[in-house]
């Protein structure tokens, strides 16, 4: 056997594999609380463990080491559709049918909004 004995510690665990695991996890908490997505005040974590297995005559242990992040979920997003009706069906649509689209004239046409759709149906 050649050459010295390190003593075992984070950075020599597997040839420093635990601190680039937690680098990499690192990475995406940080690209994650970057993320405009994301809710922004929500805590995010990274958590490593070191398992050990000894052998019976513990001389020998083995190891396992994980690495997990905690990350933000993906912020809520909130919208508006106008519901109607187009050749009886009903239908949603993402702009008001009762008010033109300047540039895209057509969006909404041939949409009845319900409340219209009821106004016709008592009237028919």
């Amino acid at each position: 056997m050649s050459g010295e004995l390190h003593d075992v510690c984070l950075t020599t665990l597997r040839g420093g594999a635990a601190v680039e695991m937690f680098d990499h996890m690192l990475a995406k908490v940080l690209r994650n609380i970057a993320d405009l997505n994301t809710v922004a005040e929500a805590e995010r974590a990274v958590t490593l463990v070191v398992k050990f297995k000894p052998g019976a005559d513990r001389d020998v242990a083995g190891y396992l080491v994980e690495v997990k992040a905690k990350l933000a979920p993906p912020a809520p997003v909130a919208g508006e559709m106008y519901i109607g009706r187009r050749d009886g069906q009903v239908v949603a649509v993402a702009q008001d049918p009762l008010q033109r689209d300047m540039f895209e004239p057509e969006a909404g046409e041939g949409v009845i909004p319900i409340s219209g759709a009821r106004q016709n149906e008592q009237e028919g």
